[in-house]
């Protein structure tokens, strides 16, 4: 029966309790309030936080709908990153030298040797430069115009 109370109930309808009856009626309404009005706040600020980070990357903003609705707001870069290829993202510099182009360029000069039988221009010294990363566009060039002078070929 306690699951089951009203005011008539109490048997006590003094002015004291009736105001308090109204203000706690009160409070609860506009706690009901409040809570509507943060969550429409936090809705708002969520949608400002994908549209900024959407924006940044200089995306369709349409992307904003495919995002999901449970994902954490400190998340949402994480998660654009995870599907940056998706999106067409290009993903930020790790810092990390990108050593893909020196590999490449060594493992076209032990193509070339392999498939002459010896090393191209046979000279050890110039292969080694070529693969050094810190090789300069103008040190390749100064390499170029000496090999010419020489009159080798490589």
């Amino acid at each position: 029966m306690a699951d089951n109370w009203t005011p008539a109930d109490d048997g006590d309808d003094s002015e004291g309790m009736r105001s308090l009856r109204k203000a706690h009626e009160k409070a609860v309404k506009d706690n009901a309030e409040l809570s509507s009005r943060l969550a429409e706040f936090e809705k708002r600020e969520r949608a400002r936080t994908i549209r900024d980070a959407i924006g940044d990357r200089k995306l369709n903003p349409k992307i904003a709908n495919l995002i999901p609705s449970d994902l954490e707001v400190d998340k949402i870069d994480d998660w654009l990153g995870g599907y940056a290829d998706v999106f067409g993202i290009s993903q930020p510099d790790t810092g990390e030298p990108d050593h893909s182009a020196e590999q490449a360029a060594q493992k076209r000069l032990a193509n070339a040797g392999e498939s002459t039988g010896a090393m191209p221009g046979g000279d050890e010294e110039v292969l080694r430069r070529l693969a050094d990363p810190s090789l300069t566009e103008q040190g390749l060039m100064d390499m170029i115009f000496a090999a010419q002078k020489a009159d080798r070929r490589f």
